[in-house]
């Protein structure tokens, strides 16, 4: 469903990998997510995925949404 991504941020920290990226989906889709992996004896062992926002963003640069 994921027609490519790119990488924001990448950092290590011990056994972790906090891992930032931007992706497009196959209908043109755009969205941002993190995950947080935790890599043991070169495999990944846990995986936690913090779903972002859809680019572009409702809220406008400084601002937020109201509920």
């Amino acid at each position: 469903m994921i027609s490519d991504f790119q990488f924001v941020n990448i950092v290590q920290n011990g056994d972790r990998v906090f891992v930032t990226y931007e992706g497009r989906g196959k209908a043109g889709k755009r969205f941002r997510n993190t995950e947080i992996l935790t890599v043991r004896n070169d495999k990944i062992v846990d995986a936690e995925v913090y779903f972002g926002w859809t680019i572009p963003h409702e809220a406008p640069i400084g601002c937020y949404l109201k509920s």
